[in-house]
């Protein structure tokens, strides 16, 4: 299970009639000469880690320490639920999980640095 770029990916999904998440499932399988339980269990961690990161700016928002930011994303939260958007609930969505995300990332993945962690495939609003 190896490719080189997005369409040899692409292709293998279409030739094993894989999703995206079965090839790199089995790829970190394969490459990482790991069991599949192992890899299984390593990947419910870090979804778990991920949705904590998402979710909790908007159940327990937190400041930065220099208190210039955060809780932007309880805010956009709040103002979501009051049917005030006006970029549709899929982008609004996008935004509010966004705003806060580097705080979250920076308290829930201690092993990486905020610059990294925070723009990691999402959708920044600045």
């Amino acid at each position: 299970m190896d490719f080189k770029n997005a369409n040899e990916l692409l292709a293998l999904c279409e030739e094993k009639n894989l999703p995206i998440s079965e090839i790199m499932r089995i790829r970190e399988i394969e490459l990482g000469e790991t069991a599949s339980e192992i890899v299984n269990k390593k990947m419910t961690r870090v979804l778990g880690i991920m949705k904590d990161a998402a979710f909790s700016p908007i159940r327990q928002p937190v400041k930065s320490m220099g208190g210039l930011i955060g809780g932007e994303a309880r805010k956009l939260s709040l103002h979501a639920q009051e049917k005030k958007g006006l970029c549709g609930n899929l982008l609004q969505k996008a935004i509010t999980y966004g705003a806060d995300r580097g705080l979250s990332y920076c308290r829930f993945c201690r092993n990486r640095t905020g610059a990294d962690a925070g723009n990691a495939g999402t959708l920044s609003i600045l």
